[in-house]
């Protein structure tokens, strides 16, 4: 799906400046800028950096395009970067165009349901602390905190706080237990309802709200 642009906003994208680059600069060469988690297709995925001969960002023009039709739309430049600028706002005015450059897939999705799959997985264990943590957010996010679960298995978390429930060593499997974010249903993954997104792609839906975000119980 690298070169699908489905998902971008061809109007947004072609009120955008475009550019030539400069003898000997070259892009870089798979696409790609600070997407880590990014929904799928997002505008990020499709970015790509500008170098100069020396393989450096340039220090005049833009610094970053959208390649389309042979056609460099320029989504990040030096000029950015004006009197007074910080780095706050100058994320904040790029996050706004990102936006307005996406066409967002529907929920059901096969794409979207791996991806919400993809990030339960990969965010086990992780959790906000509204209250505990002292230290300022890094660049305006909350702290986060990865539960530790040495000799027991945490099943989950509930009423937005840090109760938990435990099983013991070997009771229940992690990769065969499953719990629902939305009404915090936990249980079996024989007890789940199989429903198949098509493509190949089946999901896992919570046999008592019929919710879809299940994450696996660590």
């Amino acid at each position: 799906m690298l070169h699908d642009h489905s998902t971008l906003n061809l109007d947004e994208l072609r009120n955008l400046p475009t550019c030539e680059l400069p003898d000997r600069y070259h892009l870089q060469t798979d696409p790609g800028n600070g997407c880590a988690g990014d929904p799928p297709g997002y505008p990020t995925y499709f970015t790509r950096s500008v170098y100069t001969p020396a393989g450096n960002p340039p220090t005049r023009g833009p610094e970053q395009v959208i390649s389309h039709d042979g056609v460099l739309y320029v989504t990040g430049s030096s000029g950015d970067w004006g009197k007074g600028e910080t780095f706050d706002t100058v994320h904040a005015r790029s996050h706004a165009l990102m936006r307005r450059l996406y066409v967002s897939l529907p929920f059901d999705h096969p794409r979207v349901q791996a991806w919400i799959a993809q990030t339960m997985r990969h965010q086990a264990s992780m959790y906000i602390d509204d209250e505990g943590l002292a230290e300022n957010p890094e660049y305006g996010r909350p702290a986060r905190i990865v539960f530790p679960t040495p000799d027991y298995k945490l099943h989950h978390f509930h009423d937005g706080s840090l109760k938990k429930r435990y099983g013991r060593p070997g009771s229940n499997s992690p990769s065969s237990r499953r719990s629902c974010l939305r009404c915090s249903w936990a249980g079996p993954l024989s007890k789940t309802r199989i429903q198949d997104l098509g493509e190949g792609l089946p999901i896992h839906v919570c046999p008592h709200c019929g919710g879809k975000d299940l994450m696996v119980i660590r």
